[in-house]
């Protein structure tokens, strides 16, 4: 079943018997993250990152804000409310089965 296609979900960090028997695999994520972790038996840590990408930056807080600012006037325009107080009161019992 070597040539099959996993059903597992992309990781960030793999181990080194990984990179051996899932070589594909581990490269596929390198492309889809921009790099992986690798972890030795012995605890050493390795990064595979393709070259010549340039890596994506973090947004800064300011950016987050407004992207999110930008993200409630548009849903806002749309006509969505946020759920009330006792409806997050409500989720909040279900998830801790208190329902």
């Amino acid at each position: 079943m070597s040539g099959m296609a996993s059903d597992e979900p992309m990781k960030r960090v793999y181990n080194s018997r990984d990179l051996s028997r899932q070589t594909a695999q581990v490269l596929n994520a390198v492309e889809a993250f921009g790099k992986v972790t690798i972890r030795s038996r012995t605890g050493k840590t390795y990064e595979i990152r393709m070259m010549g990408v340039e890596q994506k930056q973090c947004p800064s807080e300011k950016e987050l804000e407004e992207r999110f600012q930008d993200l409630g006037d548009r849903l806002a325009a749309l006509g969505y409310s946020p759920p009330s107080e006792q409806a997050f009161q409500q989720l909040d019992d279900i998830i801790a089965g208190e329902v």
